[in-house]
């Protein structure tokens, strides 16, 4: 076998190892996108950081199956590269080192490496720097001045806060349906058995608890405004409302 024939074989397994590493990137990068979008339709920010997680380890095995076939491919230059005329050597070399499919496929796995820590970084950031947003807190403190209504007889008080449960309703951005059903988890709140010492039932206490349930979270969350940030014609009242410690951060 010549020179030309065993050229030809080399390089028939090279095109095969290159279209290769070009499949498994769009594999790849297939699957990231379906991540990413699983990140973004889930609101639990332990969700999207476990995702990010994840992501990031599945890249990085990318990146070293890719690197694992960068160095097949360049072993099999350098066969092809032996078996070439030399006058052709030097220009052939250019051409491999800016081969498309390879430099695409090593530097893919690279940048959505990155990508996904940066993204992680953000989450855990946001997540550590202010905790519940004015939506958040006002959904709850909706949810408490309901309550404290429904507890105290006192006409004073009661005008107080349902004037503060007004308030709230009226200056908020979650749609009505999400207080509905607020005032559905209030009742089911008050029919559990918080009893007294001396009898009878403390009924602020369930008021007080009602901030901290579970069933609380999952139902803002349900309804979260804060969610689409495209649906506010104002970025800054978003930004506001949305992102907390906002307006501390910005000095206004």
């Amino acid at each position: 076998m010549d020179y030309r024939e065993k050229y030809v074989l080399i390089r028939d397994r090279w095109d095969k190892e290159d279209s290769l590493l070009l499949t498994r990137t769009g594999i790849f990068l297939t699957v990231n996108s379906i991540l990413l979008a699983a990140a973004q339709l889930n609101n639990s920010e332990a969700f999207k950081l476990a995702v990010a997680a994840f992501a990031a380890i599945f890249s990085l095995f990318w990146l070293l199956t890719s690197l694992h076939s960068y160095r097949i491919i360049k072993i099999l230059y350098q066969k092809c590269h032996r078996l070439m005329p030399s006058e052709i050597k030097g220009i052939y070399r250019v051409k491999v080192l800016m081969r498309p499919n390879t430099v695409f496929g090593v530097l893919s796995p690279v940048l959505v490496l990155f990508a996904w820590l940066a993204y992680a970084l953000l989450l855990d950031a946001s997540a550590a720097y202010g905790g519940q947003n004015r939506e958040r807190i006002s959904f709850g403190n909706y949810g408490l001045a309901l309550c404290m209504v429904s507890v105290f007889d006192d006409k004073a008080v009661k005008s107080d806060f349902n004037l503060a449960a007004e308030t709230i309703k009226s200056s908020s951005n979650i749609p009505a349906s999400a207080y509905k059903a607020l005032e559905t988890l209030v009742g089911r709140q008050l029919i559990k058995n918080y009893p007294a010492g001396q009898g009878g039932q403390i009924q602020s206490l369930k008021c007080l608890d009602l901030l901290h349930l579970t069933a609380l979270e999952q139902l803002y969350r349900q309804y979260d405004p804060c969610s689409n940030p495209a649906a506010w014609p104002e970025p800054d009242k978003y930004r506001r409302q949305c992102r907390p410690g906002y307006e501390a951060k910005s000095g206004s």
